[in-house]
């Protein structure tokens, strides 16, 4: 892990990354009290909010849930078979996110307001409490669709709630795995390469 993590910060020194996926480590929290009460992200800097997070709070209950236009969808399930309510899918690192999704019974259903964890009369439920797995999701820009995925942290009794990291696919139409993040190019590794060497050399 620490060497992929090199390898992604170190390597724009050297050479570019693939353009095809980028990825962004934010390490946000959200909790009660919190102001603002929710985190936003503008996934492609095009001025408009692709997907975030909100908690909503009232005398018995404290919810975190999806926060996105209506244009953002994310990877369901429905909670019995032929069921109309939808429950977002705990995914983990390869799964796929795009046109074929998996787990195979994964479907697309709006993000909007699709509960992550929450607390209701002093009991936890919610897909994603006490986890800390893959969220994955589409986003429109300029009328295609994008696929993307955030490693979020669903909480539980006394422990945080919010978001790790992200990344999306530029390409529109092309799927992503859970986890996936930007490979160094051929060029670059071969130049880290040559300094490793270099670095060798002179201690010896």
């Amino acid at each position: 892990m620490k060497l992929c993590t090199f390898f992604t910060v170190a390597l724009p020194l050297f050479s570019p990354l693939s353009a095809a996926i980028i990825f962004t480590e934010v390490n946000d929290r959200i909790s009660r009290p919190s102001t603002p009460p929710f985190l936003e992200y503008d996934l492609n800097e095009d001025g408009e909010i692709d997907w975030g997070l909100r908690v909503a709070t009232t005398l018995f209950s404290q919810t975190f849930s999806v926060s996105a236009p209506t244009t953002t969808l994310a990877v369901t399930q429905s909670r019995s078979p032929g069921g109309v309510s939808q429950d977002l899918v705990v995914l983990r690192e390869g799964d796929i996110i795009g046109p074929i999704l998996s787990p195979s019974t994964s479907q697309w259903s709006i993000g909007n307001g699709q509960l992550l964890s929450g607390q209701f009369d002093n009991a936890w439920g919610g897909p994603f409490v006490r986890e800390v797995a893959y969220l994955g999701f589409s986003f429109e820009s300029e009328g295609e669709t994008h696929y993307a995925w955030a490693l979020v942290e669903g909480g539980g009794p006394l422990t945080h709630r919010g978001v790790i990291s992200y990344a999306w696919e530029t390409e529109p139409g092309v799927a992503i795995l859970a986890g996936a993040i930007p490979e160094p190019s051929s060029a670059g590794l071969l130049l880290l390469e040559m300094l490793v060497t270099l670095a060798r050399r002179r201690r010896k």
